[in-house]
């Protein structure tokens, strides 16, 4: 029998709560310290939370441009992501009326109307822009990439805690340890256990040779003709054309 949406909602909800230890989970009145926020619209909206949140720390999450368009785009041929499909439009009139985005102008013009040729450039444009802003108002932040991620899971999550100011539990610990290695015993659809290690490097080899010299011929032209972020520019090694 299918199980009823309310199951799935429960499910979702408390996914991977049962390996949390009871004194770790939220108290039903606890007072929060901190507040986390995951929202990939707020790429263009540092100024406005810098001036909300002076305090803010911001973690900025990479992955390789490759694995992350092949994605979008694995997701849009199963009807998904439609919200970002229809934004791609008013992400190409964006850059050709507002000044701030002038200098990806002669990049828009010559990648053409191809629907992963816009990927790759709103993939430059979102990142480029966030550590702009992070820059300019002197926030608090760190960049970290999946694929780094990947490859030290336990690191990576111990270097971003005492990056956010908040000591590392054995149960973070723990989760980090069961959650990148071996096999969940769970059937969830957004079960997020499995081995990291090869996970970023397969997901980057999936990427078409096409593609890739997509993000190459991109990057390239922009780093000539206005620079490129640092952080973005250590990619292009890896977009070599298999």
């Amino acid at each position: 029998m299918k199980p009823t949406r309310r199951r799935n909602r429960y499910q979702l909800l408390n996914l991977n709560q049962e390996n949390v230890p009871t004194a770790g989970l939220p108290q039903k009145h606890a007072t929060l310290r901190d507040e986390v926020v995951k929202e990939l619209r707020l790429n263009f909206k540092v100024p406005l939370l810098h001036s909300t949140f002076p305090a803010m720390r911001v973690l900025v999450a990479i992955r390789h441009p490759g694995a992350q368009i092949t994605s979008i785009l694995r997701l849009f041929e199963g009807g998904r992501l439609a919200e970002l499909r229809a934004a791609l439009d008013e992400f190409v009139e964006t850059i050709e009326e507002q000044e701030r985005f002038a200098k990806y102008r002669d990049t828009l013009e010559a990648i053409g109307e191809g629907e992963a040729s816009r990927l790759v450039l709103w993939w430059l444009v979102n990142y480029e822009v966030l550590l702009e802003d992070l820059a300019a108002v002197g926030a608090a932040h760190k960049v970290v990439t999946n694929e780094a991620l990947s490859v030290d899971p336990a690191g990576v999550v111990s270097d971003v805690f005492n990056f956010c100011g908040i000591t590392v539990d054995e149960a973070v610990t723990d989760y980090v340890r069961h959650s990148t290695s071996g096999k969940s015993e769970t059937t969830s659809a957004v079960d997020t256990v499995r081995d990291s290690a090869p996970y970023s490097e397969k997901a980057i080899r999936a990427t078409t040779p096409d593609l890739l010299e997509e993000i190459r011929a991109v990057f390239e032209r922009q780093r000539d003709s206005h620079g490129l972020a640092p952080e973005i520019e250590d990619y292009l090694p890896a977009l070599a054309i298999r």
